[in-house]
């Protein structure tokens, strides 16, 4: 068994508070946190991404979309498919995306 402890995991961006915590050739793992009304832009990956909330309450948004996610909610988005995800709660918002490759 291997732990991945969230204070040690690299951190994806210095202007971001999303963390690696774990990645495979198939799989990564990225614990992200969002404070009220902070948004990553919209944007193409080209593999698919499972996003699980686990707090807060987030709105993801695609070309023709808009989901609402409030905690414990989950959504899969196909690679190809532009989106987006906005923390519209009044609280921070944090999430395990995984990105399935």
């Amino acid at each position: 068994m291997k732990i991945n402890r969230f204070k040690t995991s690299p951190a994806i961006s210095p202007t971001l508070d999303a963390h690696v915590m774990h990645t495979s050739p198939t799989l990564e793992v990225v614990n992200l946190h969002l404070v009220p009304g902070q948004a990553i832009a919209q944007h193409v990956n080209n593999f698919d991404v499972v996003m699980c909330l686990i707090e807060g309450n987030v709105t993801i948004e695609s070309e023709s979309e808009r989901h609402l996610l409030e905690t414990h909610d989950m959504i899969e988005i196909q690679g190809g498919i532009q989106r987006g995800v906005v923390n519209t709660g009044t609280e921070d918002a944090r999430l395990l995306v995984l990105k399935k490759f």
